[in-house]
């Protein structure tokens, strides 16, 4: 059973990379940008790996994130009413804007 979790995990990996390498519009050591609309688009399964992809893109590692994160950022891009952020720990900050998501690494 390990074995057949494990390749579904290493096949959704796969997915994710792809979709990412899709709607990412820009990537640096201090932020990375994805594109909102194609984001909304994407399988919530999808969606919520991505969000721990471009984390562990930023930092190395996705330590400090939380599904209730996860699921308050998936839920920020969905809603995408204005300009807003979300700090879901001192690392990092998510801000969605001009149909754009923002990882941007606080300070």
């Amino acid at each position: 059973m390990a074995s057949i979790i494990r390749k579904e995990d290493e096949y959704i990996d796969k997915e994710v990379e792809k979709a990412y390498k899709e709607i990412v519009l820009e990537q640096s050591l201090k932020e990375i940008i994805l594109d909102l609309k194609n984001f909304n688009r994407l399988d919530e399964v999808i969606k919520n790996r991505m969000v721990l992809y471009s984390v562990r893109q930023l930092f190395g590692s996705s330590a400090g994130i939380e599904k209730k994160h996860i699921e308050d950022i998936c839920l920020l891009c969905k809603r995408n009413i204005g300009n807003k952020f979300l700090i879901p720990n001192k690392k990092v900050k998510i801000l969605v804007k001009n149909q754009k998501i923002f990882f941007i690494k606080n300070q």
